[in-house]
């Protein structure tokens, strides 16, 4: 028999509900869950072109993303391989998938309330800071990075680590595109967030890469005897201390040399 507009209504709504919590999280059912929302946006006489609320926009943006991490990996085995007209459309499919993924979970963003979770909106900031990254706008990055890791260390560190090591590899990334002779500032940038990281999670992986990024700049960039700093910071237990041993020594007999030249 036919539902009053009421029940239908309501049947609806409460499918657009369930459609919206599947679409949220990435696996197997996002993607069909993100298609199911947006036919239902339709039905319940909304707008079904662009997400209306953050949980839709959120699981929109979340279907691009696994796609972006696909060629991603791609891209990687490309560059690997030497294959330079795979990589040349990988890269361009991956800055337009990157581009999508930034709109939608800029629209999330918009689109928050106080009923949001705000771990998820956070999450939200994080992917959308990648997004930035994957579209090669590093700077946005590192500021949208940046300011997750402070705002977010005290109550979700997990997310907050892992936006500071974004903003870090964005400064890294701006560090090797300026002139040789004129990348103090991301220089200071990348001290500046891995001082971050090193001090508010002092033990985690991030830390230790953290530190032997900084030390590699820093010996590219002719400053020796500060990259060995920077090495001899990485504790015995951690997985690179070998490597960060070598890297010290390397840069102590440059320096060494560097002297006895004068």
């Amino acid at each position: 028999r036919e539902m009053s507009p009421a029940v239908k209504a309501a049947t609806l709504s409460g499918a657009l509900e369930h459609a919206q919590a599947v679409a949220r999280y990435p696996g197997p059912l996002q993607a069909p869950a993100v298609a199911l929302a947006q036919e239902l946006m339709a039905d319940v006489n909304r707008d079904g072109g662009e997400p209306q609320d953050f949980d839709t926009a959120f699981g929109s943006a979340n279907v691009h993303l696994e796609e972006a991490k696909r060629l991603n990996a791609e891209l990687a085995a490309a560059r690997s391989e030497g294959d330079a007209d795979r990589r040349q459309r990988l890269r361009e499919e991956l800055s337009a998938r990157a581009g999508q993924m930034r709109r939608l979970y800029e629209r999330a963003l918009s689109l928050t309330t106080d009923r949001t979770d705000p771990e998820q909106v956070n999450v939200a900031r994080f992917r959308l800071a990648y997004a930035y990254f994957l579209e090669q706008k590093y700077f946005e990055a590192a500021v949208m990075g940046g300011y997750v890791a402070r705002t977010a260390r005290e109550r979700f560190p997990d997310i907050a680590v892992e936006s500071a090591y974004l903003a870090l590899a964005a400064f890294d990334s701006l560090f090797s595109e300026a002139d040789q002779g004129d990348r103090e500032f991301e220089m200071q940038q990348v001290m500046r967030v891995a001082r971050l990281i090193a001090d508010s999670w002092p033990d985690s992986d991030r830390a230790m890469d953290a530190r032997m990024i900084v030390a590699r700049l820093l010996r590219q960039n002719g400053q020796p005897l500060q990259a060995a700093e920077w090495y001899t910071q990485v504790p015995s237990t951690a997985s690179v201390f070998a490597e960060a041993q070598l890297g010290a020594g390397q840069s102590y007999l440059n320096a060494y040399l560097t002297r006895s030249a004068l």
